[in-house]
């Protein structure tokens, strides 16, 4: 039911992008072996790596190791998915694609839910509707984008609002 993107990847370096999707594909589906090269493909395209397919994690850029850890991620279909920190790191191009995948993600699974942890208020913003803000293992904050925020696009006014939370 969970999906999981950790902060820090966990790929090993000498492995093909291709055999760490494979290795959890078999892990998900043991009992299944011909839907594993499907599920192969269907995730290495629904994240833009089937042409890099053959590439060493250790050769990939932050963005891609982003990218392979999200395909291992969303494999098996799950009804949440849990980012932590996934944009943490990735230049202006990398994160504007990984805010398209995202969108288009949720449009194609509607029924589905993600989680994003990060410290990046903009960033909530910008791709979240309903939000929880914790401080210290603290409720501060419970509800949809509107309650907090305006339709604003401002990041100072943005900022401005979390900050107003801390300050309670």
């Amino acid at each position: 039911m969970i999906g999981y993107v950790p902060e820090r990847d966990g790929l090993y370096d000498d492995m093909r992008i291709i055999d760490v999707i494979g290795h959890w594909v078999r892990l998900r589906f043991p009992d299944d072996s011909r839907r594993w090269h499907k599920h192969t493909v269907v995730v290495l395209a629904k994240t833009g790596l089937l042409e890099r397919q053959y590439d060493r994690c250790g050769t990939l850029s932050l963005g891609l190791r982003k990218r392979v850890a999200i395909a291992r991620a969303i494999l098996h279909e799950p009804r949440l998915l849990f980012l932590d920190e996934v944009t943490n790191g990735l230049d202006i191009v990398s994160r504007n694609d990984f805010y398209a995948w995202l969108a288009l993600y949720h449009m194609e699974n509607p029924a589905r839910t993600t989680l994003i942890a990060t410290h990046n208020m903009a960033e909530v913003a910008r791709m979240c509707n309903y939000f929880v803000v914790l401080r210290d293992g603290q409720l501060l904050f419970s509800g949809f984008r509107e309650k907090l925020i305006s339709d604003t696009t401002d990041i100072a006014a943005i900022e401005a609002a979390f900050v107003h939370l801390f300050q309670k």
